[in-house]
């Protein structure tokens, strides 16, 4: 497909950025809200298993949205996506945090999700950039990290 040709298809570069949006967001969504799935989120925020480069799908699409996060520091309509995008999964996160501990205020499990969405996405962004040299060592702090946060967090959600 010449790159004239996705013009038919979307009528802008917004719907486009829309479009893929959209997907990696319902993917994300999918895989947050398999409950049953075994989870160690150490390893996921230290990049050891689930989002890294071995997964080259998710690879990318880590690399679009890094794309399209610059975009919107130029363009408002991508902002706009980006932002609707962020309140879906922090909501759905959110939501799962109070779900597992009923006892935080809703303002409490923000707080948290939204540390961990820094930790995740800024270890996802220096993975694309400069990998950490210790992955293993960055899981270990990672899983005390999480301890802190999330107290009651199973052992084999910590790695």
């Amino acid at each position: 497909m010449s790159v004239g040709q996705i013009y038919r298809y979307f009528p802008s570069k917004e719907a486009i950025v829309h479009a893929i949006v959209e997907r990696i967001v319902a993917k994300r969504l999918q895989w947050m809200l398999n409950r049953e799935k075994q989870v160690n989120f150490a390893a996921i925020l230290a990049q050891r298993s689930h989002f890294r480069p071995g997964d080259e799908a998710e690879y990318s699409d880590r690399i679009l949205m890094l794309e399209i996060t610059a975009e919107a520091t130029r363009n408002p309509a991508v902002a706009e996506i980006v932002r609707e995008a962020d309140r879906l999964i922090r909501s759905q996160a959110v939501g799962l945090v109070r779900a597992d501990y009923p006892e935080l205020t809703e303002p409490e499990a923000a707080v948290r999700v939204e540390l961990m969405s820094v930790l995740a996405e800024g270890t996802a962004s220096r993975y694309v950039t400069d990998p950490v040299t210790d992955p293993a060592l960055m899981e270990r702090i990672y899983a005390d990290a999480l301890r802190k946060v999330f107290p009651r967090m199973t052992t084999s959600k910590l790695g």
